[in-house]
């Protein structure tokens, strides 16, 4: 049984394989003069049980480095091949509408072609990017980590507030588990222009724990700080499962009453972002040995 594992998620690799037994897969990575990619893998896989962590994240290049990994896996006669993507690009590309892409149902079924049998990922998006897979999907998630630190800081009278419909079940997930926590409800529509908050549902309190799972450019909670600004909200802090930290507009959050930005380690984060000191990064590889041990 082995672990394989592209860059940055090495260290997780042999983490796993120490708590699983496993060994670690050794391959190679070489492009030739004309730019083609050429995998060599370095372990007899035949009739073992693989394990491949990496990201399908832009550059498309690594999406192509995954793919030609697996099917070479495969080809070697594998037997069982999990893919750990922390973080699942394209999950947010899952709805079919006309003259649109669907790039979430194209990654599915490269996934399945190159012979992937199941796939384990932190917070999926929506289940209808999960409905897309064909092969078995197992969608973990980072509450416990964000409950643990929550009562580290002994923020006993918060209140959780959901940006937007979609979090509105992670948000009572999260309550539940904080004795019930309140919570407050946010609804947006988007323009061409960006997002405009157009409701507030539920009285609020002076202390906010917002929720979501993905900081891209940061716009929706942007514009939910602002809401709560003006309602005269002062503290808030911001708990979120992949941090992308894309763009600029996220950089304004401090200047609206936002304390710190807690996410977790399923993305690659740039050093300048991690050097800010109002943003915590959580790992996620205890939950992941966890689910694994049981699995």
């Amino acid at each position: 049984m082995f672990v394989f594992s592209y860059s940055p998620f090495e260290s997780l690799g042999k983490a796993l394989a120490q708590a699983l037994s496993y060994r670690v897969g050794n391959f190679q990575k070489i492009h030739f003069s004309n730019q083609e990619l050429h995998l060599t893998v370095q372990e007899n896989v035949a009739h073992q049980s693989c394990i491949l962590i990496g990201s399908i994240s832009p550059p498309d290049s690594n999406l192509w480095d995954i793919l030609a990994l697996v099917h070479t896996l495969k080809k070697e006669s594998a037997e069982k091949i999990s893919l750990i993507l922390p973080y699942l690009a394209y999950s947010r590309q899952e709805k079919e509408e006309p003259q649109q892409s669907q790039l979430c149902a194209l990654v599915a079924d490269l996934l399945e072609k190159a012979g992937v049998d199941e796939i384990l990922t932190f917070d999926i998006h929506s289940p209808g990017s999960k409905a897309l897979f064909p092969m078995p999907l197992y969608s973990l998630s980072t509450e416990a980590l964000f409950v643990q630190k929550l009562r580290q800081l002994a923020w006993d009278d918060a209140q959780i507030l959901s940006p937007d419909q979609g979090a509105i079940e992670r948000c009572e997930r999260l309550s539940k588990q904080l004795n019930n926590f309140p919570i407050a409800r946010m609804k947006k529509t988007r323009t061409s222009q960006g997002i405009t908050q157009i409701a507030l549902e539920g009285t609020l309190k002076n202390r906010i724990v917002i929720l979501d799972d993905i900081l891209d450019t940061g716009q929706t909670l942007v514009a939910c700080c602002k809401t709560l600004v003006e309602k005269g909200i002062q503290e808030i802090l911001i708990m979120v499962t992949h941090g992308l930290f894309t763009g600029t507009t996220w950089q304004n959050l401090p200047e609206l009453a936002v304390k710190r930005v807690y996410c977790t380690d399923t993305c690659p984060i740039k050093k300048e972002v991690l050097a800010l000191p109002w943003i915590d990064v959580l790992p996620t590889q205890d939950l992941l040995i966890k689910f694994l041990k049981k699995f």
